[in-house]
C-alpha cells in the first residue's frame, strides 16, 4: 500500500503548492490588471491598495479603492471604497446563464458634486458605465455565444455615505448615511414569467437637528418594455429647513417644520397608481421680506405673505398639517406627467386646506363681532 499512498501524497502536496502559488501570483498581478480595467470603465484614474482572488470560490476582492473625480470638479474623488468583493457562480459557467452571486461594497463614500456651471459629476460616470455595459454585453455574446442571459443575485452596500456639494452654494453640504442598500435578482433579459424579479431595500439616516430616516422597499423590473413596480417609501423626521436648497423657486424660508411622508407606488405595465400621506409638524416660516416680484408670486396658489401669516399666526403650532392624495395615470400617455401631477395635487391640497381654515376663522370672527354688537342692544332693551 505504500507505493499507492506516496503518489497521492505527492499529488496532494503539489496541488496545494500550485494553489498557493496561484493565489500569491494573483495577489501581484491582479491589482494592476483591475486598475487598468476600472480605468477603462470609468475613464478616470483608479487606485487600488490591495487585491486578491479565490479561484475555487470564484471571488475577487479589493481594498481601499479610489476613483478620481472628473476634471472641472473640486472634490478629489468621486468614489472611495474600503473593501469591494465580487463573487461569481462557478456552476453557472456550465450553463447558458452568467450569474454573479454577489457584489459587496463596504464603507463606500459617494462624492456627488455639482459644478458652478450646473453639471453633476455622477452623470459623467454613469454614462461611462452605461457605455461599458453595452460593449461588454455585445462582446461576451460574440465571444461566448452560449451565454444567453445574465443575473446579479445581490448587490449590497454596507455602511455607505453620500456627500452632496454644490459649487454654486459652497456653504451647503449634505450627508446621507446608507446603513444598508441591497438590490437582488437583477436579470437581463427579463424573465417573461416573473413580472417583478428585482427586489430593492434602502435604509438611510440623515444627520440633522432631528435624526431623519429614509426607508424604501419594493420590487420592479428595470428591463421590461413596459414599466412595472411595487414600492413603499417612508420619510421620517426630515427637517424642512435643511432642504430649502432643493426648492430654489420657493420664496419663503422655513423657520421650523418636520416632514413625515409615506408613499405607496404601484405600476403594472405603465398604469401607475401612487398614494401619498403627508404630515408636517411645527410648520413655521421666517417673516418674509420679499421684493415686489416675489410678493406677486403665488405659493400653492396663495400670496406668500398670506401663507406665512396663516402658519405663523393663525394655526396652532401643536396642530400638525396633514393631507392625503392619490395620483393615477398611464406613463405612456403623452398628456400625463407624473411629477407635474404630484405637484399639482400638493398645491391643490394645501390651497384647499388653508383657504377653508381661513374662511372658517373669518366666519367665526364675523359671528363674534355680530354677537358683540347685538348683546349691548339687548341689554339696553
Amino acid at each position: 500500500m505504500h507505493w499507492f499512498r506516496r503518489p497521492i501524497v505527492v499529488i496532494g502536496v503539489a496541488a496545494i503548492a500550485l494553489f498557493v502559488f496561484t493565489q500569491t501570483a494573483l495577489g501581484f498581478l491582479l491589482r494592476p490588471a483591475l486598475e487598468r480595467q476600472m480605468r477603462y470603465i470609468f475613464r478616470a484614474p483608479v487606485h487600488i491598495d490591495q487585491a486578491g482572488a479565490n479561484v475555487l470560490a470564484g471571488s475577487i476582492w479589493m481594498k481601499d479603492v479610489r476613483v478620481k473625480n472628473s476634471s472641472g470638479f473640486k472634490e478629489r474623488d468621486v468614489l472611495t471604497v474600503r473593501r469591494l468583493s465580487i463573487n461569481l457562480s462557478i456552476l453557472s459557467l456550465l450553463t447558458s446563464k452568467l450569474v454573479v452571486s454577489r457584489i459587496k461594497l463596504v464603507e463606500p463614500v459617494f462624492y456627488v458634486e455639482i459644478s458652478k456651471s450646473g453639471q453633476m459629476n455622477l452623470l459623467y460616470f454613469s454614462e461611462q458605465v452605461a457605455r461599458w455595459s453595452e460593449k461588454f454585453l455585445k462582446k461576451t455574446r460574440r465571444l461566448l455565444r452560449l451565454i444567453t442571459s445574465y443575473e446579479l443575485e445581490k448587490f449590497w452596500i454596507a455602511n455607505g455615505r453620500v456627500l452632496l456639494t454644490d459649487a454654486r452654494q459652497p456653504k451647503h453640504r449634505w450627508e446621507f448615511r446608507l446603513t444598508s442598500f441591497s438590490l437582488a435578482r437583477l436579470m437581463y433579459p427579463p424573465d417573461p414569467q416573473e413580472a417583478l424579479p428585482a427586489a430593492l431595500y434602502v435604509h438611510a439616516v440623515v444627520q440633522s437637528k432631528e435624526k431623519g430616516q429614509v426607508l424604501v422597499i419594493g420590487r420592479f423590473n428595470p428591463f421590461a418594455d413596459r414599466t412595472s413596480f411595487d414600492m413603499t417609501a417612508s420619510f421620517k423626521d426630515l427637517v424642512l429647513s435643511d432642504y430649502e436648497y432643493f426648492f430654489p423657486v420657493f420664496p419663503l424660508t422655513f423657520a421650523d417644520g418636520i416632514l413625515q411622508l409615506k408613499v405607496k407606488a404601484l405600476c403594472h405595465e405603465n398604469q401607475a397608481d401612487l398614494d401619498h400621506q403627508v404630515r408636517v409638524e411645527k410648520l413655521k416660516f421666517h417673516s418674509p421680506l420679499l421684493s415686489r416680484k416675489l410678493k406677486q408670486q403665488l405659493v400653492f396658489g396663495l400670496p406668500p405673505t398670506a401663507l406665512a401669516h396663516f402658519f405663523n399666526e393663525l394655526r396652532p403650532v401643536s396642530e400638525p398639517f396633514e393631507f392625503h392624495f392619490r395620483v393615477t395615470g398611464r406613463l405612456d400617455d403623452p398628456e400625463f406627467d407624473l411629477i407635474s401631477e404630484v405637484r399639482k395635487r400638493i398645491r391643490q391640497e394645501i390651497y384647499d386646506q388653508v383657504t377653508a381654515k381661513m374662511k372658517s376663522l373669518t366666519d367665526g370672527t364675523q359671528r363674534m363681532v355680530e354677537k358683540a354688537l347685538v348683546e349691548p342692544v339687548k341689554h339696553l332693551g
